[in-house]
């Protein structure tokens, strides 16, 4: 077992996000960014969890949620979990909760571009 650091950041969704900006405007440290016409949480270590970006959003397409993540422990709301990766034949675990697949399947493909926390929940 290891220990799996969470942070409670804005997820957003793509399909409801317009790019109106409310919530880059909203954001006091600047955390997101309009890229390609949708919110982004582009610098997800400078969050701080407050969620300033959740009430301006005319289409309700920002939830906030628990993601994995390293950064600065001082900086946001944080909470620590026991992560058991594998089990113990060394085969990946089988995910029972569908909303933390589609979180995890939604991170890596957002760090795979490096905007990192930019997923559809």
């Amino acid at each position: 077992m290891s220990v799996a650091f969470l942070k409670w950041l804005p997820v957003v969704d793509e399909d409801l996000c317009t790019g109106c900006a409310a919530c880059v405007e909203a954001c006091g440290p600047k955390s997101l960014e309009i890229v390609d016409r949708v919110a982004v949480l582009v610098r997800p270590d400078t969050c701080g969890s407050e969620e300033h970006c959740i009430a301006p959003c005319p289409t309700t397409a920002i939830q906030m949620a628990w993601v994995e993540m390293d950064g600065d422990k001082n900086r946001g709301k944080w909470r620590a979990e026991l992560s058991r990766r594998r089990t113990c034949s060394g085969q990946p675990r089988r995910d029972t909760n569908a909303r933390e697949s589609r979180m995890r399947e939604g991170n890596s493909r957002a760090n795979a571009t490096g905007l990192n926390v930019h997923n559809t929940v």
